[in-house]
């Protein structure tokens, strides 16, 4: 994946804003904006009607689709979240998403004074626009999301689980005595050493002769991890169904690659339920 590629060599990645997103993802300075694609639940024509709106609603297939460049300005940036309805008139569903993953945080609202405040005033689409009225968030207090909740938001609502208002590691409470990953790669063969992440991939191939192997993830990149028939039986609901792991065991090194063979593990402990569907298990 492209994004995650991007990180795995420093660069930053933008979350979805409708004052600067694009269909697609594009550069903006020295970091990359993720596009309106990656957010689920947001079909062709949607995407083409906020492509549409960008570019000042010429209509038609707006140019570049698929391509990465530097994205343009927005024609007449939207300057609230009735402008945004007014203009784009898409959906309510695709809205809330977009609320949901902060999207309007150009608005000074947070997502929940948003979605109060959309409530107010959303009419269906063949309806009537309603007049353009002061919609005061305040007006009723509510409380604003934590950072953990935006995390969590970010990770459910998106392509790949991608969150950029900080890390999956933030739902984590990772102990001392922990290597992160950049780490674990410089230590020399039979190294002792933990790691700990989030379960990016879980495979256990019928030619792997009873051999798991996990690739954990953590704030600074992956690590991979190797665990004997003997080990996966003695830890069988650990290595099927954990979201996070701490594994203990030693370094093995072949050519390139770099393993942790496991010895001991142990569920990670997290502050919170992950949102499903994060793991990538094959076999």
């Amino acid at each position: 994946m492209i994004v995650n590629e991007a990180r795995r060599n420093g660069i930053e990645v933008l979350g979805v804003d409708t004052n600067h997103s694009r269909a697609e993802c594009a550069v903006e300075g020295e970091a990359i904006r993720l596009g309106y694609n990656y957010v689920k639940g947001i079909g062709e024509a949607t995407l083409q009607r906020l492509d549409e709106e960008f570019l000042g609603g010429t209509g038609g297939e707006a140019p570049c689709r698929g391509v990465w460049g530097v994205s343009p300005q927005l024609s007449h940036p939207y300057v609230s979240l009735w402008d945004f309805w007014r203009r784009a008139r898409i959906a309510r569903e695709p809205i809330e998403r977009l609320i949901r993953l902060g999207a309007f945080a150009w608005t000074g609202l947070h997502e929940r004074e948003l979605l109060w405040q959309l409530g107010l005033f959303y009419r269906p689409l063949n309806a009537q626009l309603p007049l353009a009225l002061p919609y005061d968030g305040a007006l009723v207090p509510l409380r604003e999301m934590s950072g953990g909740e935006r995390v969590r938001e970010d990770i459910a609502l998106t392509e790949g689980a991608i969150a950029t208002r900080g890390h999956i590691m933030d739902l984590a409470s990772v102990h001392e005595g922990i290597t992160p990953s950049y780490l674990a790669e410089r230590l020399e063969e039979g190294a002792k050493v933990s790691v700990a992440g989030f379960v990016a991939v879980r495979q256990a191939p019928e030619t792997a002769k009873g051999f798991v192997f996990h690739t954990l993830e953590d704030r600074y990149g992956l690590v991979n991890v190797i665990t004997t028939p003997a080990l996966v039986r003695a830890y069988k609901s650990l290595v099927a169904g954990a979201a996070a792991l701490i594994v203990h065991g030693h370094i093995e090194r072949q050519e390139r690659a770099v393993n942790v063979i496991t010895e001991r593990m142990e569920a990670l402990p997290l502050t919170g339920r992950v949102p499903e569907g994060r793991t990538h298990n094959f076999g």
